[in-house]
């Protein structure tokens, strides 16, 4: 370029205006301090990893529709016990809670003693909490195999006993036959007839079978 026009000319000996157009032909390149700037294929430059710092991106220069997809929506300020990753609802890179006592889409997070808090189990593959195994009970039919050791038997009331209280009243508690009045019988036959009333009464009390 070593004339000048118009659109086209040299100022001040050192820099070169353009009003019309650069045209690169071949392997023609623009450098800048051996680097170049535009190649002749239309390339933009190549530039170095970690040449573009964050105080040499203007304030909102990067906007969503300059991301390629998925992008993360994050927070305009930081929100506690949450972390990037896939929500459970649209399945997309976003911001997803924790808590030390997780519910619904939270992640859970241990305590600070190494536990980690569940809820109260609903289904069979569900992890039980200390309250639920301390609490647990079971039927007679779900207890199939194997001894207690009487050690590991706990004192029962009775009231937990189904009929026990009133199944055993029934058998302990003696029944009363009528009164006999004492004999005065002289002899033989009058104390066969004393004996037989007893027996008679001991049968309708039940005492004797018939």
């Amino acid at each position: 370029m070593s004339g000048s026009s118009a659109k086209n000319f040299l100022q001040n000996g050192d820099t070169w205006v353009i009003g019309g157009e650069i045209q690169l032909v071949g392997d023609g390149v623009i450098t800048k301090d051996g680097q170049p700037v535009v190649g002749g294929d239309g390339s933009g430059v190549d530039i170095p990893d970690g040449s573009i710092t964050t105080a040499k991106i203007a304030s909102k220069a990067i906007t969503d529709d300059k991301l390629a997809n998925p992008k993360v929506d994050v927070p305009p300020t930081l929100i506690p016990k949450m972390v990037i990753g896939t929500t459970l609802e649209g399945n997309k890179l976003g911001i997803v809670p924790y808590e030390q006592t997780p519910t619904a889409d939270h992640l859970a997070m241990y305590q600070f003693g190494g536990q980690l808090a569940v809820a109260d189990p609903q289904a069979d593959n569900d992890a039980a909490n200390k309250k639920y195994v301390d609490t647990k009970t079971y039927n007679a039919s779900a207890i199939n195999a194997g001894t207690f050791d009487a050690a590991r038997i706990p004192t029962l009331p009775q009231s937990k006993i189904t009929n026990l209280t009133t199944d055993l009243a029934a058998k302990l508690t003696a029944s009363k036959a009528a009164a006999q009045a004492d004999s005065t019988a002289t002899d033989v036959d009058g104390l066969r007839a004393d004996l037989n009333a007893v027996l008679a009464k001991l049968r309708t009390a039940g005492i004797m079978l018939t």
